[in-house]
């Protein structure tokens, strides 16, 4: 198990149509290592890169109707660089690590 602690500040821009508002979104983002836990191969957890820099981006829709918003979006995380990059040996091969993750989330919002 890998702990992250992650900031992403992102930009996010508005389109308005009456009741429907698509919406797009990108920013950097940093990852940096909190903690890890493993019983298999502990030795090799400490190659991992205490920092991990990457880019968040998506878009999605909210639909207002009164009071009541609902949204749903779709974000995606990608690693600018690796959690962890192993060079050759006399027994094994390059290891490079990286993650890509697709985020589809819903929500509600309620306009006092």
């Amino acid at each position: 198990t890998l702990n992250y602690i992650t900031v992403s500040p992102q930009l996010k821009l508005h389109f308005s149509f009456d009741e429907i508002t698509p919406f797009i979104l990108i920013g950097p983002r940093l990852d940096l290592l909190a903690g890890y836990k493993t019983d298999l191969m502990p030795d090799c957890f400490g190659d991992l890169n205490k920092s991990v820099f990457g880019i968040v981006y998506g878009g999605g829709c909210e639909y207002k109707i009164d009071n009541y918003g609902f949204i749903f979006e779709l974000i995606g995380n990608a690693d600018l660089t690796p959690i962890m990059d192993l060079p050759s040996t006399e027994t094994s091969t390059v290891l490079k690590i990286t993650q890509r993750a697709f985020i589809i989330s819903t929500g509600f919002k309620y306009y006092l």
